[in-house]
């Protein structure tokens, strides 16, 4: 049940079955109705999950971001969020952050612990990016890949 409101939202919005995720086994059961979790948000955006299995995702207009943890309690993560929206986990364990409220990319440590990755691209800053991606490949490094809503463009950020 703890995971019945995002897969839902995945699943309404996106189609996702496990098999587009190479998935064994579907991540939830289709047939079960999500259920409310919270009213509380202006505007949610941007989950991710972390080693875990805790759901983290923001408030943008209320510059938060939240925890849904595996007992199914919610709590704030980061109040002074940057105005965060894309969000995604890197291989050590840190929450990597579109902060728009000034134009960053920002690493958060499990201790909430922040720092500045990127302030601009080629000389240029960043224009609401909104959402961030790790591309793998041996290590927890860069590159990491932006989405800029406003021009569409997307950037390696290394």
């Amino acid at each position: 049940m703890k995971y019945r409101v995002i897969a839902g939202v995945l699943s309404l919005f996106f189609g996702v079955s496990g098999a587009v995720f190479g998935q064994i086994k579907p991540l939830f059961d289709a047939n079960e109705t999500p259920q409310l979790v919270s009213k509380q948000f202006a505007f949610t955006e941007g989950p991710a999950v972390d080693k875990e299995g805790n759901i983290f995702f923001t408030d943008q207009p209320n510059n938060k971001i939240w925890k849904y943890d595996t007992d199914g309690k919610l709590s704030v993560f980061m109040d002074n969020a940057g105005r965060a929206n894309g969000t995604y986990f890197d291989g050590e364990g840190n929450l990597i952050a579109c902060a728009d409220e000034h134009n960053q990319l920002w690493r958060i440590k499990p201790d909430g612990k922040v720092k500045v990755l990127l302030n601009n691209s080629e000389g240029s800053l960043f224009n609401g990016q909104t959402t961030c991606g790790w591309m793998p490949k041996t290590t927890s490094t860069l590159p990491i890949h932006t989405t800029n809503a406003i021009t569409g463009h997307v950037k390696k950020a290394n």
